[in-house]
Order: C-alpha cells, then sequence, then structure tokens
C-alpha cells in the first residue's frame, strides 16, 4: 500500500513538473506569436487534473519554492530552484472565458433586476439625522499603574526607578453615556435587502462568493 501510494505521488510530481515545463513553453512561443499549440499533460496524473484551473485557467497562482543551503542538498535545491525558474516564466493572460452560456444569461437576467432596484432606491430613500445614546463601560484604572523604588539603582547612575506594577484586572467599572447624532438613509431597506441577495447569487454564479 506504501509503495504504491509513494509511486503515486512521485508520478503526480513528475507529470506536475512536465506541465509547468509545457505551459513555460506555450508562453514562449506565445511571446513569439507561433501559432503551433503545444499539449500539456494535465490529464496524466490525479494532481495535475485538480490543479489544472489554477495551473491552465484564467487565474493568478502562487508557487513557492523551498530550498537548503547545507552541501549535502546541492543536487535537489538546484532541481529546485530550476523548476521555480520555470514556473516564473509561465505567463496566463487571463482571458479564456469558462462561463457558459446558461450563466451568462442568468447574470444578464439579474443585473436587469439590480438595475430596476436601484431606480426604486433612488426614488424612495431620503437622508434622516438620528440622535442615538451609546453606553460605555470603562476603566477607571485605580489598579495597577506605576511606583517609584527610591532605594533601586539605574544603570545610568542614581537612585530611583519607575516601577509598572502588575493589573490583575480588578479596576473599578464606570458606565458612562454619550449621545451620538448622525445620518442614515432610510426608505428602500427591503429593496436593498433585495438587491444584496441578487448579488449574492451573481457572486455565486460566477464561483466568487465569499
Amino acid at each position: 500500500e506504501r509503495v504504491t501510494e509513494t509511486t503515486n505521488i512521485n508520478k503526480g510530481l513528475l507529470v506536475l513538473k512536465r506541465c509547468v515545463y509545457a505551459l513555460r513553453d506555450a508562453t514562449s512561443q506565445a511571446n513569439q506569436k507561433r501559432k503551433k499549440q503545444l499539449r500539456v499533460p494535465f490529464y496524466d496524473s490525479m494532481l495535475t487534473q485538480l490543479l489544472e484551473p489554477a495551473l491552465g485557467g484564467p487565474s493568478r497562482t502562487v508557487i513557492l519554492v523551498c530550498a537548503s543551503q547545507e552541501p549535502e542538498h546541492a543536487e535537489e535545491t538546484v532541481g529546485t530552484l530550476r523548476f521555480g525558474e520555470a514556473v516564473r516564466l509561465v505567463e496566463r493572460s487571463g482571458e479564456k472565458d469558462n462561463v457558459s452560456g446558461a450563466v451568462k444569461a442568468a447574470v444578464a437576467a439579474i443585473d436587469e433586476q439590480v438595475r430596476e432596484i436601484e431606480l426604486v432606491i433612488k426614488e424612495k430613500e431620503h437622508w434622516v439625522t438620528r440622535t442615538t445614546k451609546k453606553k460605555n463601560v470603562v476603566s477607571a484604572m485605580d489598579t495597577g499603574g506605576t511606583r517609584l523604588d527610591e532605594d533601586e539603582e539605574m544603570d545610568l547612575g542614581g537612585k530611583g526607578a519607575v516601577i509598572f506594577m502588575k493589573d490583575e484586572g480588578n479596576s473599578t467599572k464606570i458606565e458612562t453615556e454619550a449621545e451620538v447624532t448622525g445620518q442614515f438613509l432610510v426608505g428602500a431597506e427591503e429593496e436593498r435587502a433585495q438587491m444584496e441577495a441578487l448579488l449574492d447569487k451573481r457572486r455565486r454564479l460566477l464561483g466568487k462568493a465569499n
């Protein structure tokens, strides 16, 4: 079982290396405006199949390369740095459009609904001034603090050092109240909730949900 697992891991890493080199060569050809299409062997291993959207799709991908300064690891370090250099030379334009026609139509319909709701919000919303009372609990800072030790000798000469006392969290708590005045948009709360739901649906359709 372990031998099979190790073999699959090594195969996946080997195919990953071949994919990166193929992408590097494709970048070089694109820069030289050659039309020959190079095959990138994403489907030669499970690992590279999973990584295809990140490596070959319209995405930004970061690859961290770890190396060692120890002489006994020189061969592995050189190989790793060469792989990192190949990765650095890969460029993806991000112009490939993987969004289906059905998704585009659904997004367009949502955009139209959002525009209609925005017009309603513009008509209904207005500014109001509100004053609210806000309560806060603050520390009186009557514990801890500092103490002067007149007998302690200072590093620069002379006596007298300020010692910061430990605050055990037992200081007196004082409740304060303050009035806060501000301006708020009101009148279209329901429409704003509808618009936020539509925008969230739009993000999920495009795979951009938080």
